[in-house]
Order: C-alpha cells, then structure tokens, then sequence
C-alpha cells in the first residue's frame, strides 16, 4: 500500500488547479476583467504556496499511503475555494452548488482512474497511488473540453438559487451527495469493481442535477422573455395612451380657442360699431398674448418621434428634473415599424434616465437629450437613409452593474427583480434587439456622476430592402 512519491507534490497541484478552473467557469460570465486577474493572480499565488508546502512535507520520503493521498485531495483545494468565495463575492448559494456538482465530477473521474488501473492489474502495487493521479489528470485533460460546456452552463437559474430558503436546498443538495460518498472514499482498502455500482450512481446524480437545473433555466429564459414581450406592449401602451392624452389636450385647447375667437369676433364688431378703437386696441393685445400661450411645441417633424420626446420631456419636467435638449429631426419616417421601434428606444432610455435621477438628491437631477439628424444627409431628397444620434445623459451617483457587452445590466437578487443602476438596464433586450435589426451602434459610459447612453443608427425614410439585398446610398 506504499509506493515513491517523487512527482506526487506537483501532481496534486495540478489536481487542485483543474478542481478551480471547473468551479471558475461558471462565474466568469459575471467577473469584469480586473476580477478575473486578480482571481488568477491570487490562484497563482496559493498553487506556488502549495507546491513548496507539499514539497517540503515529502522531501526525503519514499511513499505515500492511500489514506494520506486522499486526504491531501481533499485538502488542497480548501484555499483555492476560499479564494473563489472572496474573489466572486455575494454568490454564497452558487459557489456552494458548484463546488458540490465538481466533488461528484471528481469522483466519477477518481473512479475512472481507479477502473483503468484495475483492469490493467495495478492495484495493490507499489505504483498504485502516483498511477492513479495521473490517471486522473489524464482523464481530465480528455473530457475537458466537455467538462468545460457542462460546467459553463451548470449554475441553477437565479429565480431558482435565489428563492430564499428553498435555494440552499438546492445548493447543498449535490454537496450532501458528495458528502454520502465520503466513506467509500476515505477507505483503507483498495478501490474494486463491488464499488463500481456506487460510482454509476455518482454520475447518474451529476447528470440529473445537471439536466434538471438546465431544463429549468430555459424554462426561466422563455418566462423572461414572455414578462419582457408582456413590459414592451405596456410600453407601446402607455406610449399610445400618453400620446392621445396630448391629442385630446390640444383638441380641447382648439375648441376653447375656437369658442373664444368667435366671440371676439363678435366682441371687435360691436367695438368697431361704437367706433371704440382704445379697447379695440387692447384687446387685440390679450388675443395675441393668448396665441403665443397656445404654440405647441414641434420637436421633430415625423409625428410619432415628435410625440414620444414631447411625452418624456414634459414627464421629466413634471417630476422636478432639469432637463436639455438639443433636437433636429427633420425627416418623416415612412417605415412604420422602424418608427415605432426606435421611438421605444428613445421611450427606454429616457425612462431609464427619469428613473435614475428620481434616486438623486433634488439639486442634483439632470437629464440632457440630443438627437440629430446630420444636415449632410437631412437634406438630401434623394437620400434612402440617414444617420441618427441619440444621446441620453443623466446624473447618477452609483455605479452601474454592466453585462458582457459593456451595457447596463438587471441584477437579480432574493427572488425579486431589483434593478441594478437605478435603472439603467430596464429595456435593454428591445434596444439590443433594435441593435441587431437595423445594424444600429450602442455605447455606454459612465464618468463621475453622469452616465451616458449612445445610439448611432442609419434609418429609414422608407421601407427598408430584404435582408441580404445591398443598400443603396
């Protein structure tokens, strides 16, 4: 039961890294760049630690006994998860469930390691200890292109994990299965094919739990997606029904002025008859101050466009925010859908900005909107595009979480959907779905106290050519 021992140090090393990579998978989508440095920095660090302590603690032995070479697998790997617990902070639920479901990878390829030594007759060999770890980094190495898909894709869906308390349940869940196979595992004798059933089971676990947890996040997904469908029509909705609130507003200040101009009419005759030219004067004085208080305001000249950015204009002034805007638009928008779809865009964002500022101290709400046109383009008649510039810019003290794209983000937290940023991530899957339609360019930033959010789109005065036709300039 003893065999040499002069390669174990870094064998069991190396053990422990491919262990931390596993569980690093499926947090990378969340870690920024920075993060993921300092993980690997930090990993470096404590595997350097490891291969000297190891080093030290069997220089000058000649063997290892089984119990003491699983014992130091098991212990290992203690600091490097530690390590992934400080590193990729508030996700206690995940790391547990993931460090779990890589206990039972390890065994089913611990066991696999075991079952080529056996069928080759090396057990109970002076060889058998240091043959086994290399047998397991060798079926590490050769699944480890699967074992990276699986464990990418293993983290349970957020409303899952985060359904307090019933997600630690399914966090410790593949965790108390490990857990009932530490006794086979710490076993004196040497592993036989009697254990085999037990290891079968082993990666029957891991494959239901993997399954059951994709199935689910799906399921999540296609959920998410009908709510967003379901929180765009309300949008269109609530757009729609602003907009003939405005209607219905100006046809009543018509019919007021209306009323009110025939009897001045009448008003000026009978002046006129009594030859009282002083208050014939005056009143045609009050009739043009009134006119002047009536002028609508035209922001651009395609009505849709115009009545979204009069509706979050004065919804921004309404709720006390200082708002600017510098608009030129002077282009009607023939295709109906791409004006419906980026007047949502511009609905998204400045609702987005509104809400953020309504998170900030009263001196300290702003909001500037600029969309322009090029004159370049604007004024070519023959021109089939444009270009248009959306800016968004709103104060905002916090900083605001961002996903892979560099665009803010919804973080999801206790079973709620809490929005990350004040705001800023609501709406993000229709303008991104805008982005991909019409070939549109978006950019985030963020700087001090102000967020800045930036649309660049060519659009159409008409219908828009089949995709896969060339445009034309």
């Amino acid at each position: 039961m003893l065999a040499p021992i002069d390669s174990m140090p870094f064998t069991l090393t190396l053990i422990a890294v491919g262990g931390t990579l596993l569980r690093y998978l499926p947090f990378r989508h969340v870690m920024d760049d920075d993060t993921r440095r300092r993980f690997w920095r930090r990993a470096l660090a404590i595997s350097v630690a490891e291969l000297i302590v190891l080093t030290v603690m069997f220089f000058e032995r000649e063997d290892i006994s089984i119990t003491l070479y699983k014992k130091h697998l098991a212990l290992i790997g203690i600091p490097f998860f530690i390590n992934e617990v400080l590193t990729i902070k508030h996700y206690m639920p995940q790391h547990i469930f993931v460090l779990g479901m890589q206990t039972l990878y390890y065994y089913v390829l611990h066991a696999t390691g075991n079952t080529v030594l056996l069928m080759l007759s090396y057990a109970g060999t002076p060889t058998f200890v240091p043959l086994q770890a290399v047998c397991y980094l060798g079926a590490y190495t050769v699944l480890l292109p699967l074992s990276w898909y699986v464990f990418t894709r293993i983290l349970p869906s957020t409303r899952l994990i985060n359904d307090m308390p019933f997600g630690y349940y399914i966090a410790f869940l593949p965790a108390a299965i490990a857990v009932c196979q530490l006794p086979l595992y710490f076993s004196t004798v040497f592993t036989s094919f009697v254990h085999a059933p037990s290891r079968v089971f082993t990666l029957i676990c891991f494959f239901l739990i993997y399954k059951y947890t994709t199935l689910e996040r799906v399921q999540q997904g296609e959920a998410i997606a009908e709510q967003r469908k379901r929180e765009l029509l309300r949008s269109q909705i609530s757009t729609l029904v602003s907009s003939a609130d405005v209607m219905q507003a100006n046809a009543r200040r018509v019919s007021i002025i209306r009323h009110d101009m025939r009897h001045s009419i009448r008003l000026l005759y009978d002046l006129n008859e009594k030859n009282q030219r002083d208050e014939i004067r005056s009143h045609l004085s009050y009739l043009d101050k009134t006119l002047k208080n009536t002028v609508t305001t035209h922001l651009a000249m395609d009505p849709i466009i115009n009545a979204t950015l009069a509706i979050y204009i004065d919804r921004a002034k309404d709720s006390g925010i200082d708002i600017e805007y510098d608009i030129h638009f002077p282009i009607v928008l023939k295709d109906l859908q791409y004006c419906e779809e980026f007047a949502l865009v511009i609905a998204n964002l400045m609702d987005n900005a509104i809400k953020a500022c309504m998170t900030q101290p009263e001196w300290n709400r702003h909001i500037s909107l600029s969309l322009n046109v090029p004159e370049s383009s604007s004024t070519s008649l023959d021109a089939m595009t444009d270009e248009v510039m959306l800016t968004v810019a709103n104060t905002y003290d916090k900083q605001v979480p961002l996903d892979d794209d560099g665009l803010p983000s919804i973080s999801v937290a206790d079973g709620d959907e809490s929005i990350a940023g004040g705001g800023h991530g609501t709406g993000m899957i229709s303008i991104k779905e805008f982005r991909k339609k019409h070939d549109a360019i978006l950019s985030f930033a963020q700087e001090g106290n102000i967020v800045t959010f930036m649309v660049y789109s060519p659009i159409w005065r008409s219908t828009p050519p089949r995709k896969g036709t060339e445009r034309k300039q």
